[in-house]
């Protein structure tokens, strides 16, 4: 997690993971209204499966 805003840092840990199963790798992007989504792929589900989370 960003502490201070600055991309530099520092960086810390959360204490809760974001989620919870084996996922691939993950884009942050702005949905149509401005708000902040996580755009994450997961291996084991079949083609066109979509969950929506909000970040």
């Amino acid at each position: 997690m960003l502490t201070d805003g600055r991309i530099e840092g520092p960086w810390t840990h959360a204490k809760q993971l974001l989620m919870d199963r084996n996922a691939g790798h993950s884009s942050l992007l702005r949905d149509l209204e401005g708000k902040l989504r996580i755009c994450k792929h997961y291996r084991d589900t079949p083609h066109r499966s979509k969950k929506r989370i909000p970040a």
